[in-house]
């Protein structure tokens, strides 16, 4: 019985052996409808496969435009204020170290593990908070940077180094921006950028060194480390001609001319 039901469900036409085929049922059909929507664009062609960058098709892939794609796919939650945006321009263009660069960027953003910002990740008891420099107020990175007592007498020590004074603004993207118009000539700008990195870094350093391995902080220590530090970079990815260390800590703008 069963050989008849499959001899009698097919045919034999033109010397070929073929099958019954029942019709589709409707969820078949669905299948096949969708299954045509998705081949239909594609046209078969004498070319080899090859990998393709479709936000750029003729340069191909890079990582900027990479960022660049991504930055527009995610909403930004925050419009960045003018100073902001000449501050993140300008800090990619200074001759300081990449990983100092980064530093500072994360810093700008305040995304630097201070102890305020330890604090909110759960990481720091509330009694945990002070600073680690001067030990009388909670460690921000505003404070740390700027308003810490020592942290001012830094300042003060360096400005002096340099030949000019500034007041202390109230944030730390407002001082980026400062220390980096400062000066008449394109050069001079660039070496201010260099310095304020310099002694932002070299904080940041001092800064876990008292705190992990327990060093006592010295202002005079401090600013001639950042006088050395800036020098070193100095000479390493700006300088156009020799510049020995005595001549940097005697007169930096003019070295910066030379």
């Amino acid at each position: 019985m069963k050989y008849e039901i499959i001899t009698y469900n097919n045919l034999w036409i033109n010397h070929v052996y073929k099958l019954w085929r029942r019709n589709r049922f409707q969820w078949e059909e669905d299948q096949f409808h969708e299954l045509c929507d998705v081949i239909a664009p594609f046209a078969p062609t004498d070319y080899h496969d090859r990998w393709l960058w479709l936000d750029d098709g003729i340069q191909g892939f890079t990582v900027k435009s990479a960022y660049v794609l991504l930055e527009n796919m995610v909403p930004s939650t925050r419009i960045l204020q003018p100073v902001e945006k000449f501050a993140f321009k300008r800090l990619w263009k200074c001759a300081s170290p990449s990983k100092t660069r980064a530093f500072v960027w994360q810093l700008l953003l305040n995304r630097v593990p201070t102890k305020d910002n330890l604090l909110k990740r759960r990481m720091l008891q509330h009694d945990q908070q002070n600073c680690v420099l001067c030990g009388q107020k909670i460690e921000t990175a505003v404070h740390l940077f700027l308003h810490c007592d020592y942290t001012a007498k830094v300042w003060y020590g360096l400005t002096t180094w340099l030949g000019f004074s500034l007041m202390i603004p109230p944030n730390i993207v407002t001082s980026f921006a400062m220390w980096t118009t400062c000066g008449n000539k394109k050069f001079e700008k660039a070496g201010m950028c260099l310095i304020w990195n310099a002694f932002m870094w070299a904080l940041w350093k001092r800064r876990n060194d008292c705190l992990f391995n327990n060093t006592i902080v010295n202002v005079d220590e401090m600013v001639e480390q950042i006088k050395v530090l800036s020098w070193q970079w100095f000479i390493g990815r700006m300088a156009k001609g020799p510049c020995l260390l005595y001549e940097w800590k005697w007169s930096p703008i003019d070295c910066m001319g030379r």
